[in-house]
């Protein structure tokens, strides 16, 4: 059955009423069917075929109905810009009378004459008119069908003839205006295009000039002490910068920006979402690293500031909440991602009590699990060290660089951490600093133990957090649960589901500490400069070096963290057992082995300053001891003239016990009374063992001399006059 705006085909090999592709466009009272050619340019006017002769066509299959035969025509006039629209108006107003009178269709003479008188009443030419009136037919008569192809406007693919006229607009005043045509100049832009615009040298503006100088030029102008400037064309003959870039853009289409810094941004194609065929908690983590823009002070001395510390975050896919962290100012690494994996089975109870946050418990965060599958970038979880992840079962996803959008829900928390939140944090500083902002220094106050209660305060805030409507299941309603948030969802999910892994502690420690190697001395175990002390009856594990030189060696676990104990494998227990560092210090300040290495630094800096000091004084020592030397050694030689060398050894034993007798007289307070001269012994008087005589007591001191202690004498010159008495 024939419809109006129905296509019809001949038939290939036939001739037939019909050539080509024609559309049904009308029938009159005669029973004439009007068609119109659509696959012909230009247009030309409905052809008049008896309606019984088209059907026997169709029977006879000389001509086709079940052709698909399309149309470019926009979907609708909301396509257009506002030109087009205004221009399809228009239109429609120009053949509003002609489209309503049926004659124009059926009387080709009745329809010259009125396109003649619609003309006149439009100020158009009825050319202008019959294009649209076909036009009109061919899309189906519809308004959609006068829609201007402004894609289509000119020779497509073609250049402009020589010798044809200036395209564009008209100028307003065309004796300034250039009035060249594109053909003319076009040799000589494209010359200078290629020279100093498409190698990404110049803007398109400073091109231009340089295009003009070279190639539009009809002299010099030389002044002496000046530079030599071209004289150019008149503006008449000079080409438009609308000319140059319409000839650069069909140039150089590939052309990259040399001034561009940053990349352009690659579009994204949205694919889903990573909550997506996650069937429950534990199933999938996501891992990630940021930096904190907040300035800490030291734990020892708060008058000196450290760098920013790193934050790392791991996060539940399915219920959004946060399972475990680590924080460090270590850059991130597989030592600082393992630690927050240790983070994620610890039960929560122990992280609160070391931190001394008793207001909680482990109901608030009943976090310690481990995933299935844990997604993370590709820096730390490819490392050497990362080779342990296997061991422990976990399916590790790496995410290809520069897709922050495929761990969104990470990204999301570590955003939320770091500025989701009202609290006033001293030492806070922005990211990218600009000029004269500060960097955290004048107000830092925060020791990393502190900041680390306030990461926790605000994660447990954010894990009570409702979560979103679309991610609660009905099940839970259903069953009563009025906890929707973060972590009441992940509470219940665990409880139903069995997605998430435990795994015992000498797993972990075997698994996701690092691993190391200590020497074994008498004293315990030496690693990184500390000295660790066995528990008593320990067996350890140990072996020789191959060189079988020095101490045997022992594998050990040791978290980079926690300097106060490390792990050992026992060998008669079979399991890993912990050393305890010697140094009271370490155990209570609970230092890391980085902050060891600090301190280690500070005081080998503070022994090189000591030593240096020392150095520098000991010179000043060295010249007053040569005095005292060089004074001695000439007193000597002055009281040795006459006297020989068997005279010096002479009485040697007599004259040591006179130094003494005279340095006990002054130590009890002598003065520069000389003794009285004392009279040949008697038969009673006393002698030392070896025969000398031994000089009588001496007379007390005056009670003038007790009063004058600046009387007293060297040692030296008394012993002299006890000599020579």
């Amino acid at each position: 059955m024939l419809s109006i705006n129905d296509f019809l085909c001949a038939a290939p090999d036939t001739s037939t009423v019909i050539e080509g592709v024609s559309r049904l466009v009308g029938v009159d009272s005669q029973n004439f069917a009007y068609l119109i050619r659509v696959d012909e340019s230009p247009l030309k006017g409905p052809i008049q075929i008896p309606m019984l002769q088209l059907q026997a066509a169709i029977q006879a299959g000389e001509v086709l109905l079940d052709q698909e035969i399309t149309i470019e025509l926009p979907p609708t006039l909301e396509v257009l810009n506002s030109a087009g629209i205004e221009k399809v108006k228009k239109s429609m107003d120009v053949l509003t009378p002609l489209v309503l009178d049926d004659n124009v269709l059926f009387n080709p003479e009745y329809r010259a004459r009125m396109f003649a008188q619609r003309g006149e009443e439009c100020k158009i030419h009825p050319r202008q008119i019959r294009r649209l009136y076909y036009r009109y037919m061919w899309g189906g008569q519809t308004e959609l069908a006068l829609a201007p192809m402004f894609s289509r406007c000119g020779g497509r693919g073609q250049k402009q003839k020589p010798g044809s006229k200036k395209r564009g607009r008209k100028p307003q005043d065309s004796t300034v205006a250039s009035q060249v045509s594109l053909p003319d100049v076009r040799e000589k832009l494209e010359k200078g295009a290629k020279k100093f615009y498409l190698p990404d040298g110049l803007t398109l503006e400073e091109a231009f000039i340089e295009t003009k100088n070279k190639y539009f030029t009809r002299g010099l102008h030389i002044e002496r002490g000046a530079p030599v400037t071209a004289i150019l064309l008149p503006k008449e003959q000079l080409p438009s910068l609308a000319q140059f870039r319409y000839v650069c853009g069909y140039l150089g289409k590939t052309r990259k920006n040399g001034r561009r810094i940053r990349q352009k941004l690659v579009e994204w194609e949205f694919r889903g979402r990573n909550r997506d065929n996650v069937p429950g908690p534990g199933y999938r983590f996501e891992i990630d690293a940021t930096k904190l823009q907040v300035r800490l002070v030291s734990r020892y001395d708060r008058s000196k500031t450290l760098k920013d510390p790193t934050l790392y975050a791991i996060i539940d896919v399915w219920s959004g909440a946060i399972v475990g962290y680590a924080l460090s100012f270590h850059n991130a690494s597989w030592a600082l991602a393992s630690k927050a994996l240790q983070n994620c089975f610890t039960d929560k109870q122990e992280v609160f009590e070391r931190l001394g946050m008793n207001w909680y418990s482990r109901e608030d965060w009943p976090c310690q699990h481990l995933p299935q599958r844990l997604a993370a970038d590709r820096g730390e979880l490819v490392s050497n060290k990362a080779g342990l992840i296997p061991e422990i079962g976990l399916k590790v996803e790496i995410m290809p660089p520069m897709c922050p959008q495929l761990k969104g829900k990470v990204e999301a928390s570590i955003k939320d951490v770091k500025h989701g939140h009202s609290h006033r944090l001293p030492g806070r500083h922005p990211k990218n600093r600009q000029r004269r902002e500060t960097d955290g220094t004048e107000t830092a106050a925060l020791t990393i133990e502190e900041m680390e209660r306030v990461i926790v305060e605000i994660i447990i805030g954010l894990n009570h957090e409702p979560a979103p409507a679309a991610h609660i299941p009905p099940e839970m309603i259903e069953e009563g649960e009025t906890d929707v948030t973060r972590i009441g969802l992940y509470r219940w999910g665990v409880e139903r589901y069995t997605l998430t892994r435990s795994l015992t502690k000498e797993k972990i420690w075997e698994s996701l500490l690092m691993k190391g190697e200590a020497a074994l001395t008498p004293k315990g175990l030496n690693f990184k400069c500390q000295t660790y002390r066995l528990p008593a009856g320990a067996n350890v594990m140990s072996r020789w070096r191959a060189s079988g030189k020095g101490n045997p060696l022992v594998h050990v676990r040791y978290d980079e963290h926690h300097a106060d104990q490390i792990w050992f494998m026992d060998q008669k227990e079979k399991k890993w057992v912990p050393a305890s560092n010697v140094s009271e210090n370490i155990k209570r300040r609970k230092a890391a082995f980085y902050e060891l290495e600090i301190s280690r630094q500070e005081v080998k800096h503070l022994r090189r300053l000591a030593k240096d000091e020392n150095l520098h004084r000991e010179s000043e020592r060295r010249q007053r001891i040569n005095a005292i030397i060089t004074q001695a050694e000439e007193e000597t030689k002055e009281d040795r003239k006459g006297v020989s060398i068997a005279g010096r050894k002479k009485d040697r034993m007599e004259n040591t016990q006179l130094e003494r007798a005279a340095s006990e007289m002054i130590a009890s307070g002598a003065t520069a009374m000389a003794p009285a001269p004392q009279p040949t012994p008697a038969v009673g008087a006393q002698k030392d063992i070896t025969g000398a005589v031994s000089p009588g007591p001496l007379p007390a001191p005056s009670g003038e001399t007790k009063n004058h202690p600046e009387n007293k004498i060297h040692p030296a010159e008394l012993s002299i006059q006890m000599w020579e008495d």
